[in-house]
């Protein structure tokens, strides 16, 4: 029955629309703001009610708050996937609907729940195709979050075939491959959901240590962590309806 309802949302989505402007690619993260955003799923209650804020380029922002106090919602929106809200959300004071869909996520490294395993390598799940990223930076990234054991259990290493949806993998191992997709490659932000519920603790340090290094991104992160608090430079509180209370 959860199957089924989660099909219908997407049977029932809008088809995507896409603007014409390249998001212009510089070695700096995008300064952003929300303009009086309310937005709802279908016809259901609001999930957002007016939220407005704004952060600077390279800054880190956490989105905090109860399930279903629209965390998420917010990091969604900025992937260009809705555009049935009221308000604006801006990039580089340009409304984020002029932007061309593939440019905005080619500027963008995304985390989020709906996200999985497809069949192929572990280096494909890994890269997505990105023959820019180097050996190099995958090797230093999979040792800072653990995933470097995996890897080397691995007689294929980085070869290994794996099956969709991650079958066979710990959850652990495939939360960390879909967190390397995320981190890895040029970005000029970064969307990250619940990034470090699966670390334990020296390798939660060292991926948000990585993150406070990345200045060339902005960073949105959806998450309840106290310990992040204290790494971020704004922090949002979101309540049960959808509005901020801070």
């Amino acid at each position: 029955l959860f199957s089924v309802e989660k099909l219908s949302v997407i049977v029932e989505a809008d088809t995507e629309q896409s603007g014409n402007l390249l998001l212009p690619q510089k070695n700096e993260g995008v300064h952003l703001q929300f303009n009086s955003v309310s937005f709802a799923y279908s016809d259901s209650v609001p999930v957002l009610n007016n939220i407005s804020f704004s952060i600077n380029a390279g800054q880190i922002l956490q989105l905090k708050g109860v399930s279903g106090a629209g965390k998420s919602t917010v990091l969604r929106l900025l992937t260009g996937a809705f555009t049935n809200y009221s308000g604006n959300i801006l990039l580089e004071e340009v409304p984020i609907a002029n932007y061309q869909i593939e440019s905005l996520r080619a500027n963008t490294g995304i985390l989020l729940g709906s996200q999985d395993i497809f069949q192929g390598t572990l280096w494909q799940n890994i890269t997505m195709g990105n023959d820019a990223i180097e050996v190099d930076e995958v090797s230093k990234l999979a040792t800072l979050s653990g995933l470097d054991t995996f890897v080397q259990s691995c007689k294929e290493g980085y070869d290994t075939l794996l099956l969709p949806v991650g079958n066979k993998l710990s959850n652990k191992v495939r939360k960390n491959i879909l967190l390397l997709r995320a981190l890895l490659g040029e970005h000029r932000l970064l969307l990250l959901e619940e990034p470090f519920d699966h670390l334990t603790q020296p390798f939660k340090n060292n991926i948000i240590e990585y993150i406070k290094k990345d200045k060339t991104a902005t960073v949105l992160i959806a998450s309840q962590d106290e310990e992040l608090t204290r790494n971020c430079d704004k922090v949002i509180l979101l309540n049960n309806n959808g509005e901020i209370i801070n």
